[in-house]
């Protein structure tokens, strides 16, 4: 997912600034110590040290701490502006920062518990045979079950979660799984858990159980959790009014685990990609969409972000120019989905977008 601007990288660099002020001071104190005793004659002690010192070089000494002390006020003055967290005085060691804990185990297992009873379980075809998508049909606000579950994500995130088609894409996939999934019995798949919010899309639709896949070590989704541990998080969306789907996390490596887990985890009509956006230097999508294809997937895969930067909209050129070829048709439906650009390529042929043009 795209990241949104803060103030963070902002704030760090004012903190550096703060912190580099004390060490200016001292290298200025040093400096004048060195000049002032460099003046005076070999057998006189140093200016700081010596009981003898001249009443002059003791006011220059005194003056000298009253300007660090008010230097020593500045700092705490200008941390008090920038809301930054106050610092020891510059004589005092720094604390070692703590280890956090996330409270949340990682899923390393690629193994997933199928729906129980499903007979479309191992199929990926979609579950009708047109889906129509176009902007009159999702409407021009978002769904009021996204409004319901936004608070399960980042606080930052409500309003991405809760935003109209067009501007995000959260209606799309929330449109998609409870409008043609309602009935089906599969698990869905996102790529990309960052912070829950298109996992929360797809499972506020019809109760159908999420498997949301991430990369080991990853973290991200404990601002989602806002303070709870990811099994009381998990219970919370359970609980919430209305049906929603439970949520399945997994820390794995998609391209490195087995052909039958890659393909148990796959085996569903829709999945929704949203990683590293950078296909060509860091080419996971890339790869990901190869092994992919060698299932023979028939459903829909839909990639967000395809025209954030050169690397993505090459790779989207590239995916129309050999769409034939791959066995699947490319729709741009960002006018419908993220302002940052959604593609849809669709290996069943079902679907129909009403107003976009299929490439």
């Amino acid at each position: 997912m795209m990241k949104r601007s803060s103030n963070k990288t902002r704030s760090q660099q004012a903190a550096a600034a703060c912190r580099l002020v004390p060490l200016l001071a001292l290298l200025a104190y040093i400096h004048y110590y060195w000049t002032s005793s460099s003046s005076t004659s070999n057998d006189s002690d140093s200016l700081l040290l010596s009981s003898s010192s001249s009443s002059s070089s003791t006011n220059d000494v005194q003056a000298i701490r009253n300007d660090l002390a008010t230097i020593q006020n500045d700092l705490a003055q200008m941390r008090r502006d920038l809301q930054l967290p106050q610092q020891h005085s510059i004589a005092q060691a720094q604390p070692k920062p703590q280890p956090q804990s996330w409270n949340f185990p990682p899923d390393t297992d690629p193994k997933i518990a199928l729906p129980a009873n499903c007979p479309l379980n191992g199929s990926t075809k979609p579950p009708a045979d047109r889906i129509v998508l176009s902007r009159s049909r999702l409407g021009a606000s978002s769904h009021p079950r996204l409004q319901e579950v936004k608070r399960f994500t980042k606080p930052s995130y409500e309003t991405f979660l809760s935003g109209p088609p067009g501007r995000e894409h959260y209606t799309l996939l929330h449109y998609l799984a409870s409008t043609y999934g309602r009935t089906d019995c599969r698990h869905l798949v996102d790529v990309g858990t960052r912070f829950v919010a298109s996992s929360l899309a797809l499972a506020a639709a019809a109760g159908h159980m999420v498997v949301t896949v991430d990369l080991p070590g990853s973290t991200e989704r404990r601002l989602a959790f806002r303070g709870r541990t990811q099994p009381a998080w998990i219970d919370a969306v359970r609980e919430a009014p209305g049906v929603v789907g439970p949520i399945q996390f997994k820390n794995v490596r998609l391209l490195e685990i087995s052909t039958e887990d890659f393909t148990a985890l796959m085996s569903t009509w829709l999945i929704s990609l949203d990683t590293y956006h950078k296909p060509r230097t860091a080419p996971f999508e890339r790869a990901f969409l190869e092994r992919l294809r060698s299932l023979s997937f028939q459903g829909l895969l839909l990639l967000d972000d395809i025209h954030l930067n050169d690397e993505m909209k090459e790779w989207w050129t590239e995916l129309q120019e050999h769409a034939t070829e791959w066995g699947y048709r490319a729709f741009d439906i960002t006018h419908i989905g993220h302002y940052s650009g959604t593609g849809l390529l669709d290996f069943s042929g079902t679907v129909v977008v009403e107003d976009a043009v299929e490439s």
